[in-house]
Order: C-alpha cells, then sequence, then structure tokens
C-alpha cells in the first residue's frame, strides 16, 4: 500500500496534514498505524487516539485529515 502525507497548509506551528488511504478497511487501521509510528520516530508529541478514533479512519477511505497544533499534538479530524 501507498501512503501519501503532504503538508497542505502551514500557519506558524499549525501543520495540516492530509493522509490519502489506499482503501477503506484494513488499510485505514495500516494508514492509522504507520502514521503513528511516523510521528513517534520523529520524536513529535502527540495524541494516541482511542479505538472509536481508529475506527473512524478504518472506515473512512480517501483523504484522512490529522491536524497538529501549536503545542505539538495531533488530533484527528473526520470530515
Amino acid at each position: 500500500m501507498k501512503r501519501f502525507i503532504t503538508v497542505a497548509a502551514k500557519h506558524g506551528e499549525e501543520v495540516l496534514i492530509f493522509m490519502r488511504n489506499a482503501a477503506a478497511g484494513a488499510a485505514g487501521v495500516d494508514a492509522y498505524t504507520w502514521l503513528k509510528n511516523h510521528l513517534q520516530k520523529k520524536q513529535i508529541p502527540h495524541n494516541d487516539q482511542n479505538a472509536s478514533h481508529q475506527n473512524q479512519l478504518q472506515h473512512q477511505g480517501g483523504f484522512v485529515s490529522f491536524y497538529i497544533g501549536p503545542d505539538g499534538k495531533w488530533v484527528y479530524v473526520n470530515h
């Protein structure tokens, strides 16, 4: 599965990241896990999301966005 992360907008320390899932379902969970690990590797502080957020991501498909605010924490944004 190919993963695409694009910095869509940057205002100071606020970054909006769009992750494009190749497909919904298992690929969504894979993308969620990959992003979490990616942030940990780069030592970016983040909030680990709960199961309901992961489930939303799993069924989202298309674009999934994560918002990284001034505090350096990322949150899942449901469209």
